[in-house]
């Protein structure tokens, strides 16, 4: 899988510049929307909706034939009831994604441009809490983690509209399938035990399989 996913990547960055002809480069930078739920192996485990606000950054390769490479990265804030980490109903974390991908430009004007593309990606979800606690003259310090990691695959559709020659808005809606993924949930109590330190930790892994998310961006374009 890894040797697929590099011969993609150099794909599309050497072939077009190689076959297209005139090349025009696009850097944007939009505030991003992210709805996401995944499905747990066990089905004991209940199900985690998340809602994301952050930051999405993309370079849109076009070529004069409408042949058209993507690279996204998002991040931000994430949010969900249904992740049980924090002392609170709504907990708190920290989202990165990355994708790429190739597609077609089907209307290529020098102020509009609109297409869709072929996406792969990565997704990861972090949240952690930590507390101190006094107990028999004791004080622990309680460390808990949870980490998703998702592979996903979908489309994007993406738009440009120029006001100049080099400035315009931007917007991108992403609509992806997780393939795969796990989540691992670390959880440690270190405390002093004498004239040493003690830590004990529990760590438990569950496989991730489904469903969606669904992701619109809408900010502003570079163009060069």
């Amino acid at each position: 899988m890894k040797k697929i996913i590099i011969s993609f990547a150099l794909a599309l960055f050497f072939i077009p510049a190689a076959f297209a002809g005139k090349w025009t480069n696009n850097i944007g930078a939009a505030f991003d929307f992210q709805l996401s739920l995944s499905n747990y192996s066990d089905d004991d485990v209940s199900d985690i909706t998340q809602t994301g606000y952050g930051f999405h950054t993309t370079y849109i390769g076009l070529a004069e034939n409408g042949f058209t490479a993507k690279f996204d990265l998002n991040a931000g804030l994430v949010l969900s009831d249904d992740v049980d980490i924090q002392d609170s109903d709504i907990n708190a974390g920290v989202y990165t994604s990355y994708s790429f991908g190739a597609g077609y430009s089907f209307i290529n004007k020098e102020n509009f441009i609109l297409g869709i593309a072929a996406v792969l990606c990565a997704d990861f979800y972090d949240y952690s809490y930590s507390e101190t606690e006094t107990i028999s003259g004791i004080e622990h310090q309680y460390e808990n983690t949870l980490s998703t990691s998702i592979f996903s695959a979908g489309l994007d559709i993406y738009s440009r509209l120029s006001f100049t020659e080099h400035f315009g808005m931007y917007a991108n809606l992403s609509g992806r399938y997780f393939v795969a993924g796990y989540t691992s949930l670390t959880q440690s109590d270190e405390y002093e035990s004498g004239s040493s330190t003690s830590i004990q930790s529990y760590k438990s892994d569950e496989t991730l399989f489904g469903n969606f998310l669904i992701e619109p961006s809408l900010g502003f374009m570079w163009t060069f």
